[in-house]
């Protein structure tokens, strides 16, 4: 109960409809479908570091080898499936997420509930046929190529106030295990013998 009056007193109207007015592709039924590349590098900072570079160095070969092949191309052919066919390529190899037997092809999802925030807002940034930066997120380090969009429905606050609230929650959340994470202590105690 303290938690939901915590919620209330931060989650005001003006606060609902600020986050409402900063983000109408979340409320308004836009998708996007993506492909990507994860990598997993876990806490080792070394190892983050080699698999952000991993990333950053296939952006930079799917783009190359991309406009070499659209150069080549007839003008007639589809260039941007070019750029998708090697980008899965690429996610066959290198992914380890169990989407990669489909070259990293998440299908459409929306912006938010779907991907964690970190990876939905890097793929709702970027047009169709764009590759983001490299994104990090609790998974690890992805590389994200947007094949489609979809756009939504522009909605009135009114008509989704109670989704607004229910994100905002949500965030506020994960905002406040975010500050209490690196403070938290764990401690087992294992029952006393009989």
């Amino acid at each position: 109960m303290k938690w939901e009056k915590f919620v209330k007193q931060q989650g005001t109207d003006a606060a609902l409809k600020k986050m409402f007015d900063e983000n109408p592709d979340v409320f308004d039924g836009s998708m996007v479908r993506a492909r990507h590349v994860l990598i997993n590098p876990g806490d080792n900072k070394a190892k983050q570091e080699e698999a952000a570079q991993k990333l950053r160095g296939i952006r930079q070969v799917v783009e190359q080898e991309a406009a070499k092949a659209v150069a080549a191309l007839p003008p007639t052919a589809d260039a941007l499936a070019k750029t998708e066919e090697l980008f899965s390529a690429y996610a066959k190899q290198y992914s380890e997420c169990p989407s990669k037997k489909d070259g990293g092809d998440l299908n459409f999802f929306p912006r938010a509930g779907a991907m964690v925030e970190p990876f939905a807002k890097a793929a709702f940034a970027v047009k169709p046929y764009e590759m983001t930066d490299v994104v990090a997120s609790d998974f690890g380090y992805h590389l994200i190529l947007v094949t489609a969009r979809k756009p939504g429905t522009p909605k009135k606050f009114e008509e989704v106030k109670e989704d607004v609230r229910m994100l905002f929650a949500m965030r506020l959340r994960e905002a406040v295990l975010g500050q209490m994470k690196p403070k938290a202590q764990i401690a087992m105690t294992p029952p006393a013998a009989a």
